[in-house]
Order: C-alpha cells, then structure tokens, then sequence
C-alpha cells in the first residue's frame, strides 16, 4: 500500500509541474493572440457586461 501512495504522490508532483508549464505557455500564447483579437472583443466584452449587469439586477431586487 505504501508504494502505491509513494507513486501517485510523485505523479501528482509530475502532474503539477506539467500544469504550471501548460499555464504559462497558456498565458504566453493568450497574450500574443489577445493582441489580435483584442479589438474585436471590446463589444463583445461590453454586451456581456450589460447582460451580467441585468442578471445581478434582477437576482438582487
């Protein structure tokens, strides 16, 4: 049982770091391509805003 416990914590190590490296390449690859999409979401961004804004609305009253 012991080695068992051993292995999926050195995975879970391997699994973590894998993780980390994945979000930032994830970060790094976001950021070159935001500079392209960037101004297409503004409105895009804006409308949900408002709809996030109705919805808030609504729950609270």
């Amino acid at each position: 049982m012991k080695n068992i416990i051993q292995i999926i914590k050195e995975n879970l190590k391997l699994i973590l770091i894998v993780l980390a490296i994945g979000l930032i390449i994830g970060i790094i690859i976001g950021k070159i391509t935001n500079q392209h999409i960037n101004t297409s979401t503004t409105h895009v961004d804006e409308s949900t805003h408002q709809h996030i804004d109705e919805l808030t609305n609504q729950v609270w009253t």
